[in-house]
């Protein structure tokens, strides 16, 4: 209800004397309906603007948001080289061929991708009855870290992307194919490429397990150590720049009256003749008798497997031509 008292006075001070009480009555019925008026056209400015949110909402419902990934069932291939991955169920494998009919490795077939996990053929050998086995890489490198990440391990290649990871003194390659690379993946296929390199694994290692050419050391606890390698002596040393094998070691082809080591750090073997010979990390050595026919022993590549064991590849019985045993 219209307070006129108020409106009253409110009219006496801005528009001047009113004639009468009806002239009064009608400006205040003016003025009424003029904020009825304001009323509705705020109200109906109000509903068009909700009008053309909710217009707006319906649209960008309308063009729907990306689904979440549909659940994947797993099941899991292991390799003949040691490694294990996570494959989608109904996804096709097949082997990677190498010469003579063994297997490199395996590609994993989907609808619009397909995943190759190979070891790396074997590297040519310069030296004369040495056949080195696949994935043995020249210079060494230690495990890679796992679990593996997709987006650290993979880059850009010749028709998709590609990788490379040691496992168990081994180099693989990863090859990842699909029509929509370069361009991102659709989201199922990178959560799938993501899942199955994460879920690459390898075995923990036991002490004096053989595994490819590559047998499981204990960790030394010195600088200078006598270990037995694949039936052989040889000598450990370790160094702030690693570790360095040489051996076998041996008296002229018989075993050792002793072994041991110095204080500065040079490795000593005693021969039955009585004769001795001593070493040190950076090759160093001296002596004579059938303990000399050591010089200089064959080195052999020492890396840090992924759970952290030491792992050694030797040759038992090769020695190189111009090492000790080789005559």
């Amino acid at each position: 209800m219209l307070d006129l008292s108020a409106e009253l006075r409110r009219l006496s001070e801005n528009v001047g004397e009113p004639g009468s009480f009806r002239d009064l009555a009608a400006a205040c019925w003016r003025r009424e309906r003029r904020r009825r008026a304001g009323g509705l056209l705020v109200g109906l400015a109000v509903i068009a603007a909700a009008g053309v949110f909710l217009v707006a909402t319906f649209r960008e419902r309308s063009r729907g948001t990306p689904a979440d990934s549909a659940p994947v069932a797993w099941t899991s291939h292991t390799d003949r080289y040691g490694w294990t991955i996570d494959v989608p169920e109904g996804w096709r494998t097949q082997t990677v061929p190498a010469p003579g009919g063994e297997s490199l490795g395996a590609v994993f077939i989907g609808e619009a991708m397909s995943i190759q996990v190979s070891i790396e053929p074997p590297a040519s050998s310069s030296l004369p009855g040495l056949k080195l086995p696949p994935g043995l890489a020249l210079p060494p490198s230690n495990d890679s870290q796992f679990p593996l990440n997709a987006d650290q391990l993979l880059a850009q290649v010749e028709g998709g992307l590609g990788g490379k990871f040691n496992g168990d003194g081994q180099r693989f390659d990863v090859l990842v194919l699909s029509p929509f690379l370069p361009d991102p993946l659709p989201r199922t296929d990178a959560d799938i490429l993501d899942h199955m390199i994460g879920s690459i694994s390898f075995q923990p290692w036991t002490p004096g397990e053989l595994r490819h050419g590559w047998a499981a050391i204990e960790t030394p606890t010195q600088d200078v150590s006598w270990i037995t390698v694949r039936g052989g002596e040889y000598i450990l040393f370790r160094t702030a720049d690693g570790y360095r094998l040489y051996g076998s070691i041996s008296c002229a082809g018989k075993p050792p009256s002793g072994t041991s080591a110095t204080s500065d750090g040079f490795a000593v073997l005693d021969c039955p003749d009585g004769s001795s010979w001593e070493m040190n990390a950076p090759g160093a050595s001296g002596g004579g008798g059938d303990a000399a026919k050591n010089d200089p022993p064959p080195e052999w590549l020492v890396v840090t497997a992924h759970d952290g064991t030491l792992i050694a590849f030797v040759i038992p019985g090769y020695f190189p031509p111009g090492t000790g045993g080789a005559g």
